[in-house]
């Protein structure tokens, strides 16, 4: 029926815990054969399903009990054919909610519910795939569309949505509820899985008095395996029983399946809220002896006492002792089950959270995990490790971001280039790069040389490479000693492969990992390399390295190495400059460029407050690239823009730069500056701007240098901080204190102007018995709590020459660069010389040549093929046989690119080239599209102006 399309699995695979489940309100068990044989289990033992056998959501009111789990026992009728769950998918889940054409599905052909890391199984909106659940905070509704899946809290987050129109023999309360799910490939939570419900009351009447919570029946193996206990216990020892778990009090495996027997723990991590704003946690705990073809009270008539806790309700089905355990109503005692039960026994019991209110409109939220631990101290600590996770929005300690990575092809070599962006992670420690041959990234080649742990379980793989911080962390993970932390080699962000072979083809992937969190005993982690449907992400880049093309002169860069402009021409001052590097010379344009510096980086989603640099393109007037981080001591971490990356070299930038900054009209002296100034301590690491305006504002004398007022064309800016402290300047005149000597200090107190000689020059500066430091003027600013910040020398010699409106006077850290210098350069475009074509044309080769069947080189399609070499970039290729028939004709175009695929929203995307490619495979097959036969065989190659040359090849079968 329309119902039973919308019905799939929820399938949990990343780490030790795993499950298959359904999207219907059952997190374990099976009502219906479209999802039989659903469990949890741990890694490795999909045939035992040891851990849960049902675990099903509950709400209820008084005598209305809202469950899936009542069709899950013995052999009760699937449905269709028996009757639907209390609790059904939402109507449309297939179109709304999932793809249902997505091409997942389990061994019976079910289909997946929506999973992060597969987009295939996101429902389309306007033709694309499309996030339907919730998203980690921080996440844009762009995100949703960007298949890289930025907003995922786990390996694997998933969502499904359920109501209860469907509730067997009652009125529905019209509840829907929206279910998280997440599991996590990291080795510190590679044992939990979190569901998390939002519990939605969409109808017009207020729900009072409700509990929401689950039913479980766990067990430890298959029928005949009933020996296992339940336990309780306080995990944070704050006198609340916080953990119900199920363990196995001996040792049985009739089948030799040599199974995995752990505590298998589930925690109420969130809950409703309480009147006062507190979450009520688990209120009601009750477990009961069942067997495997049972699995309790049915009735909801019968369970509403249990679960409220009510062993004095006349329907409560059998005797109350049979329920209700220990001198707490609520919170049963287990001590009673390795008492009575020696060899163990199968139960069920109910964990629920109430009561509380829930008005028509409104929401509640309520989360359980579950947990395998090996014994009971360790699930006390995982258990804490859990609500600490679910606290924390369920996100626990991460990798780094996953590098963006772009390959670049040449002649028997490739070349690998990735961001820095991983390291905006505090704990980023280094990277690591690994190689596979294939087509595609779904081949199935290895990732390097297998790490095999001591049970033979490949647990990762040894790097091409790996570089990582000089900090003394190295060597081995001392929590997880199959993990290399690298060895001080320091960071670098690029690759050159010269391994490699011309024609094949290679997928190149490049992880960040992190420095183990030594406070919390955790080991590194290390950025995922996705292999899913729904396409690739960005740290991988798939290569084919081929010889170039005859004939073709690479378009170049007009500098190498570009020194300071000056007036619009390089001044050659060897203290600072910078290399351009000419990475992808197909990219170039002929375009003019200019760099210039910047106060501020950023740096992915942070803004850091260090010198940057800008790339604007002079004729098209646009930037390429604006406020990126210059040369770090890596050497290589700038971007590529426009075909080239540029390397800074820099001055040593210590103290404290006082100067005017490029393209302002001042000279100074031949003896004096016509400014300096100074910084306290209160300036920090602050920058500071000195403009030149228009208007004047009124200034004070500072104290002790008369009591005149100034008429000031300055404005002062703390460029770091954006606060304006002009108001905060004093004039220190020194006229304004030695009122009698004119002839030292010149002028009238009360004078101030910018003019060479003018109202600011003191002759005493030119007797050369003083310095500016001690008998210029000078203007004071203060913060404002009245601290000195700066002072600047207003010198004025008479020999200099003066700024002009809208001149800036810099005052801060000394860059690497100085502050408004720029840099410019041009690039030439690539071309195909006619004339050297013709000169080369003979160089064309086949190979193999004789082409022997039994040696057929295969670059990555699995197929046989041969290849002609040393093309120019376009001609066509003749085939004949030797009686002059023609066999085949190919239109070789090897046009230079650089692609990224990118989806919707995705800021990264899957990066690959092809160079100027001189190599053309033929499959040889004939204009019949049949295989050509053994012989010999003559091929013409004539260029686009008519240059021609001939060879011949035979293919021995």
């Amino acid at each position: 029926g329309e119902d039973f399309e919308d019905i799939v699995w929820v399938y949990h695979a990343y780490g030790d815990l795993r499950n298959w489940g359904s999207n219907y309100g059952l997190i374990t068990g099976s009502s219906t054969s479209k999802t039989c044989c659903s469990y949890m289990y741990y890694r490795n033992t999909f045939n035992n399903p040891q851990n849960a056998w049902v675990i099903g959501f509950v709400f209820a009111v008084e005598d209305n009990v809202i469950e899936a789990h009542s069709l899950s026992n013995g052999q009760s009728s699937f449905w269709p054919g028996g009757p639907p769950m209390d609790w059904m998918p939402v109507k449309e889940s297939a179109q709304e909610h999932f793809n249902p054409k997505s091409g997942y599905s389990s061994f019976l052909g079910t289909p997946y519910v929506a999973s992060s890391d597969i987009p295939s199984t996101w429902p389309l909106k306007d033709g694309e795939p499309y996030w339907p659940g919730r998203m980690k905070p921080g996440s844009s509704e762009a995100d949703r569309y960007n298949i890289l899946a930025p907003f995922s809290t786990s390996s694997r987050d998933i969502f499904y949505a359920f109501n209860d129109r469907n509730n067997a023999g009652k009125d529905p309360l019209g509840l829907r509820v929206e279910v998280m799910s997440y599991d996590y490939g990291a080795a510190f939570a590679a044992g939990i899985i979190f569901y998390d419900y939002l519990i939605i009351n969409t109808s017009d009447k207020d729900i009072k008095d409700g509990y929401a919570g689950w039913y479980a029946k766990l067990g430890l193996g298959w029928t005949d395996n009933l020996d296992l206990y339940i336990g309780s216990l306080d995990s944070d020892q704050d006198g609340e029983v916080d953990v119900i778990y199920s363990y196995d009090p001996k040792f049985y495996d009739p089948k030799g399946w040599n199974t995995n027997t752990r505590n298998f723990g589930m925690k109420m991590v969130k809950s409703p809220l309480s009147p006062d704003g507190e979450e009520l946690g688990m209120t009601d705990f009750h477990v009961f002896k069942v067997d495997d073809q049972d699995i309790g009270p049915k009735t909801d008539e019968g369970m509403w006492p249990i679960i409220s806790s009510n062993p004095d309700d006349p329907d409560i089905e059998g005797d109350p002792s049979f329920y209700f355990h220990g001198d707490n109503v609520r919170i049963d005692d287990t001590d009673w089950i390795p008492e009575t039960y020696e060899d163990g026994a199968m139960f069920g019991f109910f964990m629920m959270s109430g009561p509380f209110d829930l008005a028509a409109g409104d929401s509640t939220r309520i989360s359980v995990g579950f947990v395998l631990s090996p014994d009971n101290e360790t699930l006390k600590s995982d258990a804490i490790s859990m609500q600490e996770m679910a606290d924390n929005d369920f996100l626990g300690p991460s990798p780094p971001p996953a590098p963006s990575v772009t390959g670049v092809a040449s002649d028997g070599k490739v070349t690998l280039y990735w961001d820095n962006g991983a390291e905006t992670d505090p704990n980023f420690e280094g990277y690591r790069v690994f190689r596979k041959y294939g087509s595609s990234i779904f081949h199935l080649n290895k990732w390097g040389k297998e790490i095999l742990n001591l049970k033979g379980d490949v647990v990762g793989h040894i790097p091409l490479a790996q570089y990582d911080k000089i900090n003394n962390i190295k060597g081995s993970d001392p929590f997880d000693p199959y993990i290399n932390l690298g060895s001080d080699t320091g960071l670098k962000h690029s690759f050159v492969d010269t391994n490699v072979t011309n024609g094949l083809a290679y997928v190149y992937a490049v992880t960040s990992y992190s420095a183990p969190l030594f406070e919390k005993e955790l080991s590194s982690l290390e950025s995922s390399i996705s292999e899913k449907g729904g396409g690739a992400i960005g740290n991988t880049a798939y290569v084919v390295p081929f010889q170039e093309a005859i004939g073709v002169i690479d378009g170049s860069s007009s500098e190498d190495t570009l020194f300071p402009v000056v007036d619009l021409q390089q001044y050659p001052d060897d203290s600072y400059y910078i290399k351009v590097n000419s990475i992808l010379p197909n990219l170039f344009t002929g375009h003019e460029y200019e760099v210039t510096f910047t106060d501020t980086v950023f740096f992915f989603e942070d803004t850091l407050y260090e010198q940057g640099f800008s790339l604007f393109d002079v004729d098209s007037g646009e930037f390429l690239v604006e406020n990126m981080m210059i040369t770090d001591e890596s050497g290589d971490n700038t971007p590529i823009a426009g075909g080239v990356r540029l390397d800074f070299y820099g001055r040593d930038a210590q103290g404290t730069d006082a100067m005017w900054v490029y393209g302002s009209t001042v000279k100074d002296g031949a003896d004096f500056p016509y400014w300096h100034a100074r910084a306290f301590g209160p300036a920090g690491d602050d920058f500071y701007e000195i403009t030149i305006t228009e208007d004047t504002r009124s200034v004070e004398a500072s104290s002790g240098y008369g009591s005149s007022t100034y008429q000031i064309p300055l404005r002062i800016m703390n460029a770091t901080t954006g606060e304006d402290l002009s108001s905060n300047m004093f004039v220190v005149d020194m006229i304004g204190k030695f009122t009698d000597d004119d002839d030292k200090y010149g002028g009238s107190s009360g004078s101030w102007d910018l003019l060479p000689g003018g109202a600011n020059w003191n002759p005493i500066l030119s007797t050369g018995t003083t310095t500016y430091e001690k008998d210029a003027d000078k203007i004071l600013v203060k913060n404002a709590e009245g601290k000195n910040l700066l002072l600047i020398y207003t010198v004025h010699p008479p020999d200099g020459t003066p700024p002009s409106i809208g001149d800036k006077f810099y005052v801060g850290p000394t860059n690497p660069f100085p502050r408004g210098q720029s840099f410019r350069f041009s690039t030439i475009k690539s071309i195909v010389d006619p004339d050297l074509v013709k000169s080369e044309l003979d160089q064309v080769r086949v190979v193999p040549n004789p082409y022997l069947a039994s040696a057929a080189w295969d670059i990555g399609r699995a197929t046989r093929k041969l290849a002609f070499v040393n093309l120019p970039p376009e001609c066509t290729i003749d085939i004949f046989n030797v009686a002059g028939e023609h066999v085949y004709q190919i239109d070789h175009k090897g046009v230079r690119s650089l692609g990224t695929r990118i989806t919707p929203g995705a800021g990264r995307g899957f990066t690959y080239t092809r160079e100027t490619k001189g190599v053309h495979e033929w499959e040889m097959i004939n204009k019949n599209q049949l295989e050509v036969a053994s012989g010999m065989y003559i091929y013409v190659v004539t260029t686009p102006s008519g240059y021609q040359t001939t060879g011949k090849f035979a293919v021995i079968r």
